[in-house]
């Protein structure tokens, strides 16, 4: 079975949501003191403590990431115009990401960028 770039990269938007999906169940669950249950403890890394945006980002990066593979999936990444923005968007968001986040997620945010790059540059030859 062969797979296009669009897919490709959609495929691989989905890895940064897996890791922090895991990093969240690792909070919530497994790193948790004994009698916090995890909507105490969930609540908490978003309303105080040092790294209240850092908690955020990791709430919002996997929808953004969600989003982008879907719109690779999308007609949009189909014309020049779409392909060349979710390319510009997925390289704004993997700049994000390496500024605010663990290198290992960035680094996932940062790998769906190779294919967005195919993909933005077949559209760029003429048919």
């Amino acid at each position: 079975m062969k797979m296009n770039a669009n897919t490709k990269a959609a495929l691989l938007y989905l890895l940064p949501v897996v890791a922090v999906f895991g990093i969240w169940y690792a909070l919530l669950f497994d790193a948790r003191s004994p009698g916090a249950t995890p909507e105490y403890v969930f609540m908490s890394v978003l309303t105080e403590g040092p790294r209240l945006l850092w908690f955020r980002w990791l709430l919002v990066l996997p929808g953004l990431c969600l989003v982008l593979a879907v719109a690779y999936l999308s007609r949009l990444s189909s014309s020049r115009i779409g392909a060349t923005a979710l390319l510009a968007l997925g390289a704004t968001l993997a700049g994000a990401a390496w500024l605010t986040v663990a290198s290992e997620i960035a680094l996932f945010v940062s790998l769906p960028l190779v294919y967005g790059f195919v993909v933005a540059k077949k559209q760029m030859v003429p048919k």
